[in-house]
């Protein structure tokens, strides 16, 4: 009986090892259920249309060496504000090896479900393997990281950075040895970012307190200058930090302080109050969805006061005094990120959830935190809270992201445009197809507060060349970071996205367009109109003198 019962502990031990592993990857398998679930109905899919943009920039970084050496618009930057290029170069380095929409989302979807991996270890780390899978589970089924994971736009791999950034910062602070290498990556997490979306900025100043506090700690505990815990972080700091200052000033270095500049100068309607009310509703919403109500809302505040109180009162959260400095230390540091959303008491324009993307983790942390806590010292209330908050944001997912997809791509609907225009042209000029097509294209929306005339162009672009078998555009460092070759056409084609408001054709597509463009009287007809998109064409009058272009902002486009 002994040899027996002795095989059976073994084996019970040996599954005790490896059962949370076997939980985490089928949390990993959830997660990307989710996030690949029909994902051939959502490439293009985002309004702004910077998905079929940045792909045309990279594929013409990668097959015509052409190369930005300013990134898109910052959000909200009021033209005069760009991005690093840095992005864009990203992008290229994955359409090397993929250069195709569809099966570029698939890895971008793959690459945006590593926080989950990021999750568990965070909370390995910070408690025990319970916490890691509380985390990765909030993270796999969270509506906006799922619907970030499926949409191609910079702000979205701020989540991945973030993660990563929490986790190098738990691992300082918990290893025993403090290491160099972790005191980098949470300067190359922190500060990389930069280059992709000013989001980041909104941890900068809490992340740099926190990395000097790293620095001085690590520099003290080894009781002596080395050049390798004393300069290196320093030179890698300034390293990164000015090659975002070079890559995005517009005429001279440190230029960028203007956008601040004009911020302050800037009168608003919100009050600070009223503006951090916003912020906190943003919050709330990314984290429960459309189910988000004042009563999550007050659940969201109770996690953090739980998670403060685990933190003072450790022995009455079965928390031993060997670990309690360590976890003090990571809820400062978890909690005062999160606090740092009251920054933009200073920031005087709408604040949009995607600025809020780089802080957002960290509140998906305290709240997995929290539960953890709860668990520890109520087991059956804390499970169920978890259980609830994880089929919530079930509930919230499949509503909201999947309720919505289009029964046709937009992507293909974009293929079917190109080629419909193409039909076209070669009808007016069939003898044309070898040499550089004489056309041009435009884009408006029947919804008002869209872009005008270029942004939507970028994916019709993309397929017209592969008709034409030559390039129409070509790589800027401004506006939309492609314009047209041909700026003197004969033809001009205007695309409609009528997916709103569609009997506003007439007055925001029609009437805009052709008020912005010096048009031969009676050539406007009608090409194609479909359930999203409608296609109209015209002949420019041979009168015209000046250049066209595609822009974002119309005061751009009429002289």
């Amino acid at each position: 009986m002994l040899p027996s019962t002795f095989k059976k502990t073994s084996k019970m031990s040996a599954l005790a090892k490896v059962f949370p592993q076997i939980i985490l990857w089928l949390i990993v398998l959830i997660a990307l259920g989710f996030r690949l679930y029909q994902i051939d109905k959502s490439v293009w899919l985002q309004n702004g249309y910077d998905e079929s943009r940045d792909m045309l920039v990279a594929d013409h970084i990668v097959n015509n060496n052409e190369y930005p050496t300013r990134g898109p618009l910052a959000s909200g930057g009021m033209e005069w504000l760009n991005n690093s290029p840095i992005y864009y170069y990203f992008v290229a380095l994955i359409w090397l090896f993929i250069p195709n929409p569809l099966f570029f989302m698939y890895f971008w979807t793959i690459l945006m479900t590593t926080p989950v991996l990021f999750g568990y270890f965070i909370g390995k780390k910070a408690q025990d393997k319970t916490t890691g899978l509380i985390l990765a589970s909030l993270l796999a089924i969270n509506s906006q990281m799922i619907s970030s994971s499926r949409e191609l736009l910079q702000p979205h791999l701020l989540l991945l950075f973030s993660t990563a950034f929490i986790w190098a910062s738990i691992s300082y602070l918990k290893e025993k040895k403090y290491h160099l290498k972790y005191l980098l990556l949470i300067i190359f997490f922190l500060l990389a970012p930069l280059h992709f979306h000013y989001g980041a900025l909104l941890i900068l100043p809490l992340g740099f307190i926190f990395t000097i506090y790293c620095w001085l700690h690590l520099n003290i505990k080894t009781k002596k200058v080395l050049f390798k815990t004393t300069f290196i972080p320093i030179i890698t700091f300034i390293g990164i930090f000015w090659s975002w200052i070079m890559l995005t000033y517009q005429s001279l270095p440190l230029d960028q302080i203007y956008f601040f500049i004009s911020n302050f100068k800037t009168k608003y309607e919100l009050s600070a109050l009223a503006q951090i009310q916003h912020v906190l509703h943003s919050i709330n919403r990314m984290i429960w969805g459309n189910h988000a109500s004042n009563s999550t809302m007050f659940f969201l505040f109770l996690s953090l006061l739980i998670l403060i109180a685990t933190a003072l009162w450790h022995q009455k959260f079965k928390i031993n005094m060997s670990k309690a400095k360590n976890f003090q230390k990571i809820t400062i540091f978890i909690i005062s990120i999160c606090f740092s959303i009251f920054l933009f008491i200073f920031y005087k324009h709408y604040v949009s959830e995607t600025y809020l993307l780089s802080v957002f983790p960290f509140f998906l942390v305290a709240l997995a935190f929290s539960l953890k806590s709860t668990i520890n010292l109520k087991p059956v209330l804390g499970w169920f809270l978890t259980i609830a908050s994880i089929l919530l944001m079930i509930i919230s997912t499949t509503k909201t992201i999947y309720s919505n997809l289009p029964s046709r791509s937009y992507h293909d609907q974009q293929k079917e445009i190109a080629q419909i225009i193409y039909d076209d042209y070669l009808n007016h000029y069939p003898k044309t197809i070898s040499s550089q097509p004489n056309l041009f294209l435009t884009w408006y929306t029947t919804t008002k507060n869209m872009p005008f005339d270029g942004w939507g162009t970028s994916g019709v672009w993309y397929y017209l060349e592969r008709s034409f078998k030559q390039p129409l555009v070509e790589n800027i460092s401004y506006g939309l970071n492609h314009t047209p070759i041909n700026k003197y056409p004969k033809i001009i084609y205007m695309i409609c996205d009528h997916r709103t408001k569609s009997t506003l054709i007439q007055k925001e597509c029609i009437d805009r367009f052709v008020k912005s463009y010096s048009i031969t009287d009676n050539t406007l007809k009608q090409i194609t109109y479909g359930q999203n998109l409608s296609v109209w064409s015209a002949e420019i009058d041979l009168k015209q003198s000046r250049p066209l272009i595609n822009v974002v902002h119309q005061e751009l486009l009429v002289n």
